[in-house]
């Protein structure tokens, strides 16, 4: 059973089984994943108007990324890659020669997405092209992890599990901190103006960039 504080779960799916829900603020919508592999997306009032909570119909769903004002997950079937909502960026729109390659890893931001292709483990981002230019030096490099921030991308490297990340760097959010700089990450969260992400071996989390409403450091036990 899914709860949720500040929205109303629609009724039909109120006492079904949940495997994964994701939230937007920007735009207040959320879209999830029954046990059965269905996804489900819903706004509050009027904040559909771009159709990011239309699902295509006839498909199951391994995984989902909500952007703002669109929608983006990859099916069970052939990890086929599809997007929907807001395109006024191209966000939506997968690019012709990898529309039908299996992916991996999906990630939607405000403007742009990321994902990783299954076959070869190479970054394709797409959308404003200020957020979505993978670096030349990472363009055929293995990724095992993408997250897209509002304007930024950051990634883990397959095998050295180093992180990168490019775009927008106003507030250092695209900077990683020299004393973890050559480090090994797990996992990496891009937010709006700010990334957090978990060392590999220690679990230790560390967090650099916006820090106006007293996000880092990271709380005390």
């Amino acid at each position: 059973m899914l709860r949720c504080s500040g929205t109303t779960v629609p009724d039909a799916y109120q006492q079904v089984q949940w495997s994964t829900v994701v939230v937007q603020g920007i735009d207040k919508h959320i879209c999830g994943i029954l046990a059965n592999h269905t996804l489900v997306c819903w706004a509050q009032r009027d904040y559909d108007v771009f159709g990011q909570i239309n699902v295509p119909a006839s498909l199951t769903w391994s995984t989902v990324s909500v952007g703002a004002f669109h929608t983006c997950g990859i099916t069970t079937i052939q990890g086929k890659l599809y997007c929907f909502g807001a395109d006024w960026d191209g966000q939506i729109s997968v690019p012709a020669d990898v529309t039908e390659a299996a992916w991996s890893h999906v990630s939607a931001g405000r403007a742009h997405t990321c994902g990783i292709l299954r076959d070869d483990g190479t970054l394709r981002c797409w959308g404003y092209s200020d957020f979505a230019t993978v670096p030349d030096a990472l363009k055929n490099a293995v990724w095992s992890d993408v997250s897209v921030g509002n304007w930024h991308t950051c990634g883990i490297l397959n095998g050295t599990q180093a992180l990168h990340c490019f775009g927008p760097n106003a507030y250092g959010e695209a900077t990683v901190p020299t004393d973890v700089g050559d480090s090994a990450w797990s996992t990496v969260s891009a937010g709006d103006g700010w990334t957090c992400g978990i060392l590999a071996g220690s679990g230790v989390m560390r967090c650099f960039g916006l820090d106006y409403w007293d996000r880092f450091p990271v709380p005390d036990p």
